[in-house]
């Protein structure tokens, strides 16, 4: 059985072929069963609308006249229309709304991951031990919301990857295109996840440095022959950075986070934070948006267990945990195997996702790389282990990969069964009445009602990037005063009023004032 695993790992194209075609068969089985996923979080709507700005040619839409009525979470209006985030996912969903559907940016990203991390594993593992570290790669991505849904992951992971399988080889020698990898991962990681990607990012750069720098022959000068193209690639990327910072916000040093985060967050960002002044909100549901966000009830200290155990379920899972837990002890066993950069770029990431009030497991992508390749390293020490047969600890691998195994068939069977992320009715009657509004000849405008127990997580009001062109836009209801304001401005199209809350959600035609 060895004989023919090392026969498949040395071949590494392969191996990157079928790890794709398994997931390319998870996704049509996805399609065949329940189409494209609908979107349902805050989060995604955000991105789907910084997905089409960009695919349409712009960074931003100018504020419009009547924004106050379209407010929603992660979205700000002024000084532009623009997402919170940071651009990277909004940057593939783009290439997927140019090609037909988000969706397929989502699907070309996941793909992308499969590859880059496991291209990461071979720079630092024989290919004995990387076909594991691409397994584990694409059970990240198969049948999870890294794939069904908008969210994002695989394009943060790709960034992590490329920082630490570029590192891989500079360690051994001087790379032109390997320093202009790893530079682009760093411009990668700061359009994902800024705080993340910095730890990575100095994390790894910093040791890379130490150990270049310890090298005789003038190793150091030799990597700075090759610095050329990587120069260029950190002036182009931090060029066009600034130049988003001030297209969205008007400063290139300020970026849209940052603004979002004054105008209307109202949680701490670090966990020993003090939570900030609450901002002043023009809806009752925004408020609840973000006071609930605040997570109110959790001591830290809960919240850290919390953390560490929502990045361990999609990376790992429970029956794997042991083995991570295990090759993050190793340094202070005294331990000084070739794997030890990335074991305690692992640690640096648990010890980075600690610090924030509230994490979801893409939150962890950057350093997801490391985490698999750190528990591998631990299958490589307990392949090693003496029995007192004289046998070694095969037997340890062998339960580890049947449990890994276990894990992949029972992605498969929720892709075709359960579906974990089955769209909520609200996200799916949303998705029916604007597909449906949207095939008519006409052009509509829906204001919405939320009664005093609406659930603040079933958003309705989110709206296509240019607003005006819009076939269907949705509007909160606000004052008669404002609401005719509104309607008039909207004159040309088709009044409706939806009471969101109501048991059965459903239009009714809105008569318009002095008609």
């Amino acid at each position: 059985m060895e004989a023919k695993w090392l026969a498949l790992a040395r071949r590494p194209v392969l191996v990157a072929a079928i790890l794709c075609s398994i997931q390319i068969a998870g996704v049509a089985v996805r399609f065949a069963t329940a189409g494209p996923p609908v979107p349902r979080v805050h989060d995604e709507f955000s991105y789907l609308m910084a997905g089409e700005t960009f695919a349409s040619g712009r960074l931003a839409y100018p504020t419009h006249p009547m924004w106050v009525h379209f407010e929603s979470p992660h979205i700000f209006h002024v000084p532009t229309k623009a997402s919170f985030y940071p651009p990277g996912q909004s940057i593939a969903l783009a290439v997927g709304f140019l090609l037909g559907h988000p969706w397929i940016g989502v699907i070309l990203s996941t793909l992308l991951m499969i590859v880059a991390v496991y291209w990461s594993a071979r720079q630092w593992l024989a290919p004995f031990w990387s076909l594991p570290v691409g397994i584990l790669g694409l059970l990240m991505v198969l049948g999870t919301y890294w794939t069904n849904s908008y969210w994002g992951g695989a394009v943060n992971a790709i960034a992590g990857a490329l920082v630490l399988g570029a590192a891989g080889i500079l360690r051994r020698r001087p790379s032109r295109l390997h320093l202009a990898l790893l530079v682009a991962g760093i411009a990668l990681c700061a359009i994902t996840r800024p705080f993340e990607g910095l730890v990575l990012s100095l994390s790894t750069c910093g040791w890379l440095l130490f150990r270049v720098a310890k090298q005789e022959g003038g190793a150091l000068r030799n990597h700075l022959r090759t610095a050329l193209p990587a120069v260029a690639v950190l002036s182009a990327s931090a060029g066009m950075f600034l130049y988003y910072n001030y297209a969205v916000t008007g400063n290139p040093l300020r970026m849209p986070y940052s603004e979002g985060v004054d105008q209307y967050i109202a949680r701490r960002k670090f966990l020993f934070e003090k939570d900030p002044p609450t901002p002043a909100y023009r809806h009752k549901v925004l408020r609840e948006v973000y006071i609930g966000l605040k997570r109110e009830g959790f001591s830290p200290y809960w919240r850290m267990l919390d953390n560490f155990s929502r990045a361990n379920t999609i990376f790992l899972g429970m029956a794997l945990l042991p083995l991570l837990l295990f090759a993050l002890t190793l340094p202070l066993r005294g331990w000084r195997g070739n794997l030890l950069p990335p074991i305690l770029l692992t640690a640096a990431g648990v010890g980075a996702m600690l610090t924030i009030p509230w994490v979801h497991p893409h939150y962890y992508a950057p350093f997801g790389s490391a985490a698999l390749i750190a528990t591998v390293a631990a299958l490589r020490v307990a392949r090693c282990f003496e029995r007192a047969s004289g046998r070694r600890g095969w037997v340890i691998v062998a339960a580890a990969m049947i449990l890994l195994a276990a894990r992949g068939g029972a992605h498969v069977r929720w892709q075709i069964t359960v579906d974990p992320s089955k769209t909520p009715i609200w996200a799916s009657r949303r998705h029916s009445i604007e597909s449906a509004l949207s095939a008519t000849p006409h052009s509509h405008i829906i204001l919405v009602r939320y009664s005093p127990s609406h659930d603040w997580n079933n958003e309705w009001v989110y709206n296509r990037a240019d607003i005006d062109r819009a076939p269907v836009v949705w509007a909160r209801e606000m004052g008669p005063e404002q609401n005719a304001r509104l309607l008039e401005y909207f004159n040309e199209r088709k009044a409706w009023l939806l009471e969101a809350d109501a048991a059965t959600p459903r239009l009714k035609p809105l008569p318009r004032p002095g008609r």
